[in-house]
């Protein structure tokens, strides 16, 4: 398949009806066409408004539109996701990983990195985790470290790559929001960290857990940062993120010392 989509147009904005790519009407499909586009005339055209994205493996190619008002999560192998156990019996913890949707997903008590029958996470209903979709029909999660990963034992829960979310908050945002702030082209969570030092899960269901040790309103503010952030922030806008990051934590650190200096005067007047 010839497909020749100019440079220009991948991560800009693109309407419905738009055409993103030529293409050979004698081709050996390698490509796969993801939501928001289809062939039409031997052309690749958008179906709705949103941005035109790219990835390119050595096997194949994958274009799709991403729109901040992209529907339901669907689960696909591989996916990261957050979910909350509602039910639990001594095989397997229950979860629901699509806001709304009940039990939906499976997380077996031996797909932890060490876990055995007998020693394994005691996790409580209502806990979030972080893990991965490993089948579907029904879903299947993991927290047991892919393949070119290191595995480390469940019990040094500092160290895994998923288990409990425990402490931060948790913000339920669109679908393909989520995706996006994981793009490799989005640097938002690196110009937020050069500014604040934080803990983050992004779940592509439409998850965000956030943590600030010892700092519950930052861990708030920064939630709300990626939930309003831009499909395709510029860097004006990465420019006017850390200046309101710095104003806060002046103002911050100014309120606490106030505080101090109130305790000090109440001490000496005592």
């Amino acid at each position: 398949m010839t497909i020749n989509i100019s440079p220009k147009l991948v991560d800009t904005i693109v309407i419905p009806g738009d055409c993103v790519s030529e293409i050979d009407p004698l081709f050996n499909s390698s490509i796969h066409l993801g939501p928001g586009l289809r062939v039409q005339h031997e052309r690749i055209v958008s179906e709705k408004s949103g941005i035109l994205r790219i990835k390119t493996t050595k096997t194949t190619t994958k274009a799709w539109i991403e729109s901040k008002n992209e529907g339901s999560y669907q689960p696909s192998i591989g996916d990261k996701v957050i979910c909350t156990v509602i039910r639990k019996t001594n095989e397997a913890f229950y979860c629901t990983i699509v806001d709304g949707d009940g039990c939906d997903a499976r997380l077996d008590v031996l797909n932890f990195d060490g876990a055995t029958k007998r020693h394994y996470p005691s996790l409580k209903v209502g806990a979030s985790i972080y893990t991965r979709v490993i089948s579907l029909d029904p879903v299947e999660l993991s927290c047991c470290a892919p393949k070119g990963y290191n595995a480390v034992d469940w019990v040094y829960s500092d160290r895994v790559l998923f288990g409990e979310l425990v402490s931060g908050f948790i913000q339920s945002i669109r679908p393909g929001m989520a995706k996006n702030i994981l793009l490799s082209s989005n640097k938002i969570m690196e110009q937020m960290g050069q500014v604040v030092t934080y803990e983050c899960a992004i779940g592509v269901n439409g998850r965000i857990w956030l943590h600030v040790p010892e700092n519950k309103n930052l861990s708030w503010m920064l939630l709300q940062e990626l939930k309003s952030a831009p499909l395709n922030p510029t860097p004006v806008y990465y420019k006017k993120l850390k200046r309101r990051l710095r104003e806060y934590l002046l103002s911050s650190n100014n309120m606490d010392n106030t505080m101090r200096d109130d305790d000090d005067d109440e001490d000496e007047q005592a």
